[in-house]
């Protein structure tokens, strides 16, 4: 078996980050499939700031927003479909170990 595998990705953490995501996806593209679990970034308020960022930069954004804890296969797939459907042409994950590992 023969095969090549290439998963760049872009980690970025830190304090004001999400201020800078926007540019950061519109050098990538401009429809985001924005990946994120179901609670946390909406309650401390790191969605909108995201949010924010991505429309100032002229991205549009399609809300992935249903990652579980260790997420299932069917959320995945769900996900691809979703970004299948929606044209999108960059994934970004907003929140921890489970939401970045939907978004690889």
């Amino acid at each position: 078996m023969n095969f090549s595998y290439s998963l760049p990705v872009n980690i970025q953490f830190g304090r004001g980050k999400a201020a800078n995501v926007g540019e950061e996806v519109a050098r990538l593209g401009n429809k985001v499939l924005l990946v994120t679990g179901r609670h946390s970034v909406k309650q401390t308020g790191l969605l909108d700031r995201c949010l924010q960022a991505l429309n100032a930069a002229g991205v549009t954004v399609e809300l992935f927003d249903c990652v579980e804890a260790n997420p299932l296969t069917t959320t995945i797939d769900s996900g691809a479909e979703r970004l299948r459907a929606t044209g999108c042409n960059v994934v970004l994950g907003v929140g921890g170990c489970s939401v970045m590992d939907a978004a690889k």
